[in-house]
């Protein structure tokens, strides 16, 4: 919001600076949580987190009209497909990525309620 000058270009500059910055402190914030350990899967999970609702946040700042009709529109009758899909593909690359009990159990979890989202849509689908 303090990049507010007259010019286009020096609005895409201080953003990329401001961009930077921002991806030096989300590091350090990292390593601080880690305590010091670059390699844990912490890190991991939390840059892929962060990377993912970045892009969520865009596409929604930019698109979110869209989204929203299509959502809402057309395609209703297939948000649990949509739902399911997002969370088996989510949950599969947790449960690929982690070591940790909890998040494999979680994900776990996660995974099969998804997948049963998918098999009531198809057998939904079918039944017609």
């Amino acid at each position: 919001m303090g990049i507010n000058y007259r010019d286009e270009q020096t609005d895409r500059i201080a953003a990329m600076i401001f961009g930077t910055g921002g991806g030096l402190v989300g590091d350090q914030f990292g390593l601080l949580v880690t305590l010091g350990d670059y390699y844990s899967e912490l890190t991991y999970t939390f840059v892929i987190s962060l990377l993912a609702f970045a892009a969520m946040v865009t596409l929604f700042k930019r698109h979110g009209r869209a989204i929203v009709t299509e959502i809402y529109g057309s395609f209703r009758q297939n948000v649990d497909l949509y739902i399911g899909l997002l969370l088996v593909f989510l949950s599969s690359a947790f449960l690929l990525q982690s070591d940790n009990p909890s998040v494999i159990t979680l994900s776990g979890i996660t995974f099969l309620i998804a997948l049963t989202l998918i098999i009531m849509r198809v057998a939904r689908h079918l039944r017609k």
